[in-house]
């Protein structure tokens, strides 16, 4: 007997309703990208975002940028769903661009965008004692920075927060001189300023290096005459003798131009003269616990993002390499401030003319990272902004002669991913911890 048309259909229909059609399992999700949180000479650890439908990750990296989104690229794949991987077997001072991709039931998902960083160039000298360092954009001086009353102890919390051995701060201006006195308080000493910027260092741990200066002194010219209350510091114009006389150990001598020079101690600091009328502070500081004696300058380059604005930094970094050079001779150097330069620009002139000088980026030479997906910058945005492929950080430490670095970090407050607090400033701190060149002296 022949079945009708009708009721096969109907029996097929009912088939349907009852066996339900189970889908293919969905590719996972697309992580965010990896970021390096450790270093060492051969090896660079990172961390991602979960990814949706994640059951495992495999981390891709190269030399090359283009090569890391590609299937050529060497891989190394975690155990279970952790979000963190070390990579080893890389070189020393080398740079290795990284993605990676989510692994489910539903196969791979897509690759995230690459971050690309730097191998340690030698490894840490653990042992030597360690000093840190902050950077700091006060945005007192500029257009659209807000109102300082309303952001002051904001930019007091955050200075006392990173609890740094040298605080370099721009766009300082005259609110400096609110702050002087509250840093006092916690230890600090007051370097050479400029009209725009200003450092300080902790008098418990460095001290400030001198050097004689030769001063014009006849010392066969003692003045013999009678001495009043005019007669202070450590110059005077004698209206008797219509001339200039010096104290020197004591006793008061002639101080014409044509006297040869006396070395006289002073103070081992003052500011560079660089190109468009930028200044670069500086100073000669000793370490009390190796005896390290290290030139420490602050600067504020140009800011801009146009052609015009690149060749002024140009010209800026390289009459600062000069005076670094002319300066420091073989001293240790470190170099902060706001260079309005980093490497997610078309040319980051600054940082090539400073590797060229030997200064290196403490960004690129950490043994550990935190935050550093933040830009520098924020701009007073809530949401933060990130620079995926290399960290946007205008605000920056460089180093040379002997230091390493073992921690790098851009301090924020966030929640959810979100900044939360006050916002002190369009800039945040940028701080550095240091190992000496020298070990710890012995206790005599």
């Amino acid at each position: 007997m022949r079945t009708p048309r009708g009721l096969v259909l109907l029996v097929t229909l009912a088939l349907a309703l009852v066996v339900p059609v189970v889908p293919a399992s969905a590719a996972p999700a697309r992580p965010g990208a990896p970021y390096v949180v450790a270093s060492s000479p051969h090896s660079l650890t990172v961390t991602w975002p979960a990814a949706k439908g994640a059951k495992r990750y495999r981390v891709a990296y190269s030399r090359s940028h283009a090569r890391a989104s590609t299937s050529s690229a060497t891989t190394r794949s975690t155990t279970g769903r952790s979000t963190r991987l070390t990579v080893g077997g890389l070189r020393p001072g080398t740079t290795y661009c990284l993605t990676v991709r989510a692994i489910g039931r539903g196969g791979s998902g897509a690759r995230s965008s690459a971050h690309c960083h730097a191998t340690m160039p030698r490894a840490n000298k653990t042992s030597h004692p360690s000093i840190s360092v902050v950077t700091y954009n006060l945005c007192s001086t500029a257009q659209g920075c807000g109102r300082w009353s309303l952001r002051r102890e904001a930019i007091f919390a955050k200075i006392k927060q990173a609890d740094a051995d040298i605080v370099s701060l721009q766009e300082s201006g005259l609110k400096r001189k609110e702050l002087r006195p509250r840093l006092e308080q916690l230890g600090y000493r007051q370097a050479h300023l400029s009209r725009r910027n200003v450092m300080y260092y902790r008098a418990a741990r460095l001290v400030q290096v001198k050097r004689d200066v030769p001063i014009p002194i006849c010392l066969s010219k003692p003045y013999t005459g009678a001495i009043d209350y005019t007669w202070i510091d450590d110059y005077h114009w004698d209206m008797v003798t219509d001339k200039p006389y010096r104290l020197y150990k004591g006793t008061w001598y002639y101080a014409g131009d044509e006297c040869p020079g006396v070395g006289i101690p002073a103070p081992f600091e003052s500011s560079f003269r660089l190109p468009h009328g930028r200044p670069a502070d500086w100073i000669g500081l000793r370490d009390r616990l190796t005896g390290d004696e290290l030139l420490a300058v602050n600067v504020h380059l140009t800011p801009g993002r146009t052609a015009g604005a690149t060749r002024r930094r140009k010209s800026e970094t390289a009459a600062l390499v000069r005076h670094i050079d002319r300066t420091a001779k073989k001293m240790p150097v470190v170099l902060t401030g706001d260079f309005n330069s980093d490497r997610t620009r078309s040319d980051d002139v600054v940082g090539r003319l400073l590797g060229k000088a030997g200064l290196g980026d403490a960004y690129q030479r950490s043994a550990t990272y935190t935050r550093p997906y933040l830009n520098s910058y924020n701009g007073y945005r809530r949401t933060p902004n990130r620079n995926t492929r290399w960290g946007g950080h205008i605000d920056r430490i460089f180093v040379r002669g002997g230091f390493g670095v073992t921690g790098w970090e851009v301090m924020a407050d966030l929640r959810r991913g979100r900044y939360v607090g006050a916002r002190a400033s369009d800039h945040n701190p940028v701080r550095a911890r240091l190992f000496m060149p020298s070990p710890r002296r012995a206790a005599p």
